[in-house]
């Protein structure tokens, strides 16, 4: 059986085709062979464009997927150290803790007397002056509150003593 490419379907291939198809029609019998023969063609050759179409493609795939295997199993086989120790400095005092907790997963988003993606530090005492609890609260499940900051995260991993010494150090 002759097998082509997309790319090998050039004026002579054709050309070669149209003559061996008109010879073949002047000795076919049957008209429904035609009609089988066409279809048989036209089958073939729809399968052999999408094999040849995709197998760059497959190959591609094939490659990504054996690299994404080998760095998986490094990975598992070398799990990075997630442990977080806080930088206190113990200039600050009785702050110190606080302050080094902010530093490490709230000075991403907030500065102490300008806005940068959520509200300042000063203004966040003076709303909680008098309600740490409430601040907690808010650090550990905060919703939405004002239209022109984006919704905090929460924070449900810092545990009750970390956020009573970071809404002390937030108050102060």
């Amino acid at each position: 059986m002759l097998k082509l490419k997309p790319s090998d379907l050039n004026l002579e291939v054709l050309e070669m085709l149209t003559f061996f198809y008109s010879v073949y029609l002047k000795f076919m019998p049957n008209p429904q062979q035609l009609v089988l023969i066409l279809y048989d063609f036209y089958g073939g050759s729809r399968q052999m464009y999408r094999h040849y179409s995709l197998e760059k493609h497959q190959e591609l795939v094939a490659v990504h997927t054996d690299n994404f295997a080998k760095l998986s199993k490094k990975a598992r086989e070398n799990p990075v150290d997630e442990s977080n120790e806080l930088l206190v400095d113990e200039s600050l005092g009785e702050y110190a803790k606080g302050a080094a907790i902010f530093s490490q997963y709230c000075t991403a988003c907030h500065k102490e007397k300008e806005v940068l993606v959520g509200p300042p530090i000063a203004e966040m005492a003076e709303i909680y002056i008098n309600n740490e609890t409430a601040l907690i609260d808010w650090i550990r499940e905060p919703g939405k509150k004002r239209e022109d900051f984006p919704q905090m995260p929460g924070f449900p991993q810092l545990s009750d003593e970390e956020l009573q010494e970071l809404s002390k150090y937030i108050i102060k």
